[in-house]
């Protein structure tokens, strides 16, 4: 298999899922349906996300493994393994592994994609 070429699920009404590496991040694009992305994110140590990475709207992120922390604003919150947080997207956000360790989030994100370009292409 080519990994430069994208994956489909073999649905029509889906599209390709896709992977982009960041400086200390990355992040696949599992799914995407419509305006909800499902996205899986690695964020090695002392490495960060914001949220334009991901898209704008509401979102809900899962901890797989690692420990994260998300900064919104002036609030913060820590998320541990196999817990979860719901940001409603009117602040921008982003994500803090603050452990030794890579941290790895489950992102469900309803909303748009940044304009002029898709969430994980």
């Amino acid at each position: 298999m080519d990994p430069s070429q994208p994956v489909t699920s073999g649905r029509q009404d889906t599209e390709p899922i896709h992977s982009v590496e960041l400086p200390g991040v990355k992040m696949s694009l599992l799914f995407r349906h419509g305006d909800v992305d499902v996205l899986l994110s690695d964020i090695e140590a002392d490495a960060s996300l914001s949220d334009g990475s991901l898209g704008s709207g509401f979102s809900w992120h899962l901890v797989v493994e690692g420990r994260a922390l998300f900064e919104q604003g002036d609030m913060g919150w820590e998320v541990l393994p196999a817990h979860s947080l719901s940001l409603p997207g009117t602040l921008a956000y982003r994500m803090v592994n603050t452990g030794k360790e890579a941290l790895r989030l489950l992102s469900i994100v309803v909303g748009p994609a940044p304009a002029g370009e898709s969430a994980a292409a």
